[in-house]
């Protein structure tokens, strides 16, 4: 279907444009190199992390952070099921074993209330989910972590640039992942990120992502190189480096937009108060808004019609748990009334830079017409 208005859009220019054609114009040094670093040096300034180690993905990013804490078989790793499926898949795919708890419903993060019962004598790590931007209670966490000597990984895919008072989001645990795949407030189609301040994380991580060889420009060097350790091939390409540059420079800019257009959505859902709610405002913490979500028990209606107007939604998410494979598959029978719950009622609308003043007005407009009649 061709929509009016589709949820996602990347918001590019012709900086973007133009960092990308350097780099094939330069006809060598596509593969890592000078301007991977200092994509990875401007990310652990921005957010202010001793290391950032990029990838050619989130996921492969969490994968291997997961991996270089040397969590494996035997070990269970605590997460939400209100999630994308990689956050849980990265457990499964190291050998560990997802442990799935409940999340609260103010910013649809884990809730540290239900966290220490789900702790075993297996439990390494704890991976929290800031939701769409929204930084969930992450200092609550961190404490939980630190008294039961839990590794804090943040899977902060959706929130580069989100705050929790003065600090960003992602560099509160021992490491944290940002994404950059299309629908984030800054995007290189593919790639991740790891920031963290242990040097020691940051060197294992580096190692992992290339084979086991800790040179950095293979390809520029003519002299044979050795391998300490297994590893993948989960490097960050130049060409995404520099655009990844270039989408950093005009984060702030991004984000901005993102949170100007939330509050006109929400000046209009408030008059619904009854029947249709935003996400909350949090004192004290910077939301993004990757994506705006509403919920409403008439979600699925409220589907159908902006979909008849052009207007592109998504439910955003489907608990892990309820996904075929983890039922089925792997038989997790387990109950989370409020990841549930918030599951049955979420719909994410579109809310990022690229609309038009009129695809803002449409998309108001129509939620305008459907409450009032609802």
């Amino acid at each position: 279907m061709t929509w009016k208005i589709p949820l996602f859009d990347v918001y590019w220019d012709e900086s973007d444009v133009s960092s990308v054609s350097n780099i094939i114009r330069s006809g060598r040094g596509w593969s890592g190199g000078a301007v991977m670093e200092e994509f990875e040096n401007l990310i652990s300034f921005y957010v202010d992390a001793k290391e950032a180690i990029s990838f050619n993905s989130g996921t492969s990013a969490l994968y291997s952070s997961l991996k270089c804490f040397d969590i494996g078989i035997g070990d269970e790793v605590i997460v939400p099921s209100y999630s994308f499926i990689a956050t849980a898949n990265v457990v499964k795919l190291v050998g560990a074993t997802p442990v799935f708890c409940d999340i609260e419903s103010e910013r649809y993060g884990l809730n540290p209330d239900k966290i220490p019962e789900l702790i075993s004598k297996n439990t390494k790590a704890i991976i929290p989910v800031h939701y769409g931007g929204m930084p969930c209670r992450i200092n609550e966490i961190a404490e939980i972590a630190a008294d039961y000597k839990l590794i804090l990984l943040e899977d902060a895919a959706e929130s580069l640039g989100s705050r929790y008072g003065n600090t960003m989001i992602g560099t509160i645990g021992d490491a944290g992942m940002y994404s950059f795949t299309d629908p984030k407030c800054i995007s290189t189609g593919e790639g991740g990120i790891i920031v963290t301040n242990s040097s020691e994380h940051a060197q294992k991580l580096r190692l992992f992502r290339s084979h086991g060889r800790s040179i950095k420009n293979y390809f520029e060097m003519s002299q044979s190189v050795d391998y300490t350790t297994l590893g993948h091939n989960f490097r960050m390409p130049s060409i995404i480096s520099a655009l990844g540059i270039s989408q950093l420079n005009k984060i702030e800019s991004l984000i901005n937009k993102r949170i100007e257009i939330s509050k006109k959505y929400d000046n209009t859902l408030q008059k619904f108060s009854s029947i249709v709610q935003p996400m909350k405002r949090v004192t004290n913490c910077r939301n993004v808004y990757q994506v705006y979500p509403v919920f409403t028990s008439f979600r699925n209606s409220l589907m159908e019609y902006l979909s008849r107007e052009g207007i592109m939604t998504k439910i955003y998410f489907e608990p892990i748990h309820k996904s075929y494979y983890y039922k089925n598959v792997l038989k997790y029978d387990v109950t989370l009334p409020v990841t549930e719950a918030v599951s049955r009622s979420v719909l994410v609308i579109p809310c990022n830079p690229t609309l038009s003043d009129s695809n803002i007005l449409s998309i108001i407009t129509a939620l305008n017409t459907f409450f009032s009649n609802v």
